[in-house]
């Protein structure tokens, strides 16, 4: 390489790996692929994630403008960066062991599993950025296209379940109360019970995926990449980080308005129009973020123009250069590159940085492999199955109306079963009326964990529908079989209705647990193991009497005696 070349491109001389350093490399790599693999199960059949099928992609291609594009800032060794290096070091081994747990006992289809695991890489593959920027490597300069390279993981990874409903549900309610308000300035008819809008002839709810978290993390995981693309000066791409997420809103409240107006005319809104809404919005969304980037990129150039009197930037001047100086010189101006000297002459952590790198990588590894290995083995089942429902739950009972939804297989799906019964029972008239709602729902053995069963209860769905806990409500009394839960609840036509639910695991029950609780769901899959070789079923109770009187209601008895539940 000649002297010209070597000034025109400063970085590329030094940029020589080493056996730690390049042996480093390739676990890192190793270990992005292993996540890839653990993750794809989610991109592939999650909506919200459909974007991570192209991160491996974009993390090559952003490497390599960073290479090629970015601004060319390379770190010296200093205990300040080794620090640095060594506590996302740690946070990443931690991470990746507490996403570890998890998928052992949960397994990867779990979101905590995913998001554990995908944050832990993210902190790894900034280990490795602050590492191989070193003055000595300058194999990968520290600027914004590394850093996001190396931090889009964390954009592609499921939300924590307790995380992912309190955000759905904000915005379902947010989302159906913003309707309801231009609906009526359009002077259309419209009522709403929770994220149900009530018009003339229809009906029209927000279900979680018209909540627009979808298009919400979709738009900022695209207006980082964008911002990584086409933009070089800072306050540009936090503009466009900002407005992306307020976007992503506003189309999302579009679609349901437009989807809202369609029942009102009495089109079919599900199926096609409700698919083709949603891919249309999100193609718009992201043609606008380009737009405006594409916008913000000209007044960049032109300002960087006007500020070099039009002269064009010399062929190995950084792109960032228009923007940003250092030491009072611009960007653009040669790096040169230091002279390695003896390894004696090193500074102490400077002579250890790829042997640092290594470790972390290596750590990282040998992490995958024992978490690999690491099984948690539940005791052998009692039961050989769940229980018939339909036999156990009374079709008819002397005295009592009953009632069953003709409905109620459309849970299906959600709920990873199909063995599902619900029956109403009525007896008497005004105030003297009483009525229970008997529901068990049963999973065979290896359908679903404990924790995958706990998501689905009356706290965690009944909101959605418009349903509201009242205060107070405790969560056992002595009068109630070991095991149960009692909430209450008022419906969106105000009546008051009292709830006792509980999970049966092999016929024992589980107890109560917060569904948000990551540290509850994790101590409760470590006791009942991720393969749920044992039958389960949950069992609700719901009617217009205090909790204890539910129990001792006909109905309810001889249902809970036919469920083995009785003698709890």
């Amino acid at each position: 390489m000649n002297e010209a070349a070597r000034q025109a491109s400063p970085g590329r001389e030094a940029a020589r790996l080493g056996v730690p350093s390049g042996t480093a490399v390739m676990l890192l790599l190793l270990v992005a692929g292993a996540v890839s693999a653990a993750l794809w199960q989610h991109w592939a059949g999650n909506p919200d994630l459909s974007h991570g099928m192209l991160m491996p992609l974009v993390f090559v291609y952003l490497i390599h403008e960073a290479r090629s594009r970015g601004t060319q800032r390379f770190t010296a060794a200093s205990p300040a960066r080794h620090a640095a290096g060594a506590l996302l070091g740690v946070a990443g081994l931690l991470l990746g062991l507490a996403g570890g747990l998890y998928a052992a006992a949960l397994g990867w289809g779990h979101p905590l599993a995913a998001a554990f695991v995908g944050t832990g890489l993210s902190a790894l593959l900034c280990v490795g950025l602050l590492s191989l920027s070193d003055t000595r490597l300058r194999l990968v300069p520290l600027n914004w296209q590394s850093l996001c390279a190396a931090g889009l993981w964390s954009l592609t990874v499921p939300l924590p379940p307790g995380a992912y409903s309190r955000l759905s549900g904000n915005l379902q309610q947010g989302v159906s109360q913003a309707v309801l308000l231009a609906l009526n300035l359009l002077g259309i008819p419209a009522t709403r019970q929770g994220n149900i809008i009530e018009l003339a002839h229809s009906r029209v709810g927000v279900e979680e995926a018209c909540s627009g978290v979808r298009s919400l993390i979709a738009c900022i995981f695209v207006a980082l990449l964008i911002s990584a693309l086409v933009l070089r000066s800072p306050w540009r791409r936090a503009l466009l980080i900002l407005v992306a997420p307020l976007l992503a809103l506003a189309m999302n409240l579009l679609r349901s308005l437009v989807l809202t107006l369609a029942a009102n005319a009495g089109i079919d809104i599900n199926g096609t129009w409700h698919d083709l809404t949603g891919f249309g919005i999100l193609a718009v969304t992201g043609l606008l973020l380009f737009g405006l980037a594409q916008l913000l990129g000209r007044r960049e150039r032109n300002g960087a123009a006007a500020r070099t009197g039009g002269q064009e930037h010399p062929v190995h001047a950084s792109p960032d250069a228009a923007d940003r100086t250092v030491t009072g010189q611009l960007a653009d101006a040669p790096i040169p590159t230091p002279a390695l000297g003896n390894a004696a002459d090193q500074p102490p952590l400077a002579r250890h940085c790829p042997w640092l790198l290594l470790g972390h990588a290596s750590g990282a590894v040998l992490l995958a492999l024992l978490l690999l290995s690491l099984q948690v083995f539940p005791r052998q089942p009692r039961l050989a199955g769940p229980p018939d429902l339909e036999a156990a739950i009374p079709r008819t009972l002397s005295g009592w109306e009953q009632q069953s939804p003709a409905d109620l297989q459309r849970f299906a799906k959600v709920l990873g079963t199909n063995r599902l019964v619900e029956r109403s029972y009525q007896q008497g008239t005004g105030s003297q009326r009483v009525q229970v709602t008997v529901y068990a729902a049963a999973w065979a053995a290896g359908e679903a964990t404990p924790a995958q069963v706990s998501l689905h209860t009356p706290e965690v769905c009944w909101p959605g529908a418009g349903w509201t806990q009242l205060p107070g409500t405790p969560a056992t009394t002595p009068a109630l079989p070991a095991g149960a839960h009692a909430l209450g609840f008022r419906s969106p036509s105000g009546a008051t209705h009292q709830v006792v639910y509980w999970l049966l695991y092999d016929g024992d029950p589980v107890g109560h647990l917060d569904p948000y609780s990551p540290p509850d769901l994790l101590r409760l899959a470590l006791r009942y193991g991720h393969r749920a070789p044992a039958p389960q079923v949950f069992v609700r109770i719901s009617g217009n009497r205090p909790h204890a009187e539910l129990l001792r209601l006909p109905p309810v008895r001889a249902s809970l005696r036919a469920l083995g539940i009785s003698d709890l």
